[in-house]
């Protein structure tokens, strides 16, 4: 197994790119941000006045805003996270999700990513050990091992809510540390919310009003489609937890998959729920349309003969 071409972070990758642009690293570690007349910069060496100050920290650091601000980190939840360089025999446009094994798993995927296989998993209970544990659960150990490739591995925490108080006068919060899609989708949605305020500062001003009025709606178009998320995740862990509904979910899949069935709603909905294709909103509508009840109520009442 090999690979070619220098590894390098994201975060390295993004960095060089808004220095072409002409932006200006200044390589400290912020401690605080206070207010005095507008955000005022606090670092190692240096106070610097601020006209705009924008909150990019994620939720697995300590923002620096002064209390002041009125700025409420979002509730979250923790998942097990690793990448490792894909394995010679894996194939790179295959998407493979597991489900249950190990116990307070919700669900595991593995995803190919060019030369590397991202591993994600949510569930309850996750610690430093569970990517190694939900492996061998699955039987995956001999051709993923962990250590040595494991290039990583972590527990982040993720965002489940939006933030409350995630905008003010000159300055605001993007990514995660304001808002972003349920359980996936983290760099699409720090895009999203960032074109957006960076669209309000520059077309119409940088005062709480113009967040308000002009970033605030594409926040709530997300934290919005979470909640239909968080219903899919609820009837999800009900199949989970319902051995006949289950198998008869499975079958529907088998039928999809295997071209008895002319419908796909099932392989979509399933793609679209760990891939974040699309919005959580139209996946259940799909869920609940007369085609897909339709299907699992035959397959449902097929076992039940059997």
């Amino acid at each position: 197994m090999g690979f070619t071409g220098r590894v390098a972070s994201f975060d390295s990758f993004l960095l060089e790119q808004a220095r072409t642009a002409g932006a200006r690293h200044v390589s400290e570690r912020v401690h605080r941000v206070s207010w005095d007349q507008g955000p005022v910069v606090h670092t190692g060496s240096q106070v610097i006045p601020a006209d705009l100050v924008v909150l990019a920290t994620g939720v697995n650091a300590r923002p620096p805003l002064d209390p002041k601000f009125g700025y409420r980190l979002p509730c979250t939840d923790v998942m097990a996270q690793d990448e490792i360089l894909r394995p010679s025999d894996w194939p790179n446009d295959v998407v493979r999700t597991y489900f249950r094994q190990p116990r307070g798993l919700m669900f595991g995927a593995l995803i190919p990513k060019g030369e590397y296989l991202n591993i994600s998993l949510l569930g309850t209970g996750l610690t430093a050990d569970a990517v190694p544990d939900f492996l061998e659960a699955q039987g995956l150990s001999p051709s993923i091992p962990i250590p040595p490739g494991s290039l990583c591995g972590c527990t982040p925490r993720i965002a489940v809510r939006p933030a409350e108080r995630f905008f003010g006068n000159h300055w605001v919060a993007v990514g995660d540390a304001a808002v972003t899609r349920l359980y996936k989708d983290g760099i699409g949605s720090a895009y999203t919310t960032a074109q957006a305020a960076m669209e309000t500062a520059i077309g119409q001003g940088i005062g709480e009003a113009d967040f308000r009025r002009h970033y605030a709606p594409a926040c709530r178009r997300i934290a919005q489609d979470n909640v239909f998320g968080y219903w899919m995740f609820r009837l999800w862990s009900r199949a989970l937890n319902s051995p006949r509904l289950l198998d008869a979910w499975k079958a529907t899949l088998r039928e999809e998959a295997g071209g008895i069935s002319r419908s796909r709603t099932h392989m979509r909905i399933l793609w679209g729920m760990f891939t974040g294709d699309e919005a959580y909103g139209t996946l259940l509508l799909q869920a609940l349309s007369a085609d897909s009840l339709r299907s699992i109520w035959r397959a449902f009442w097929r076992s039940r003969d059997g």
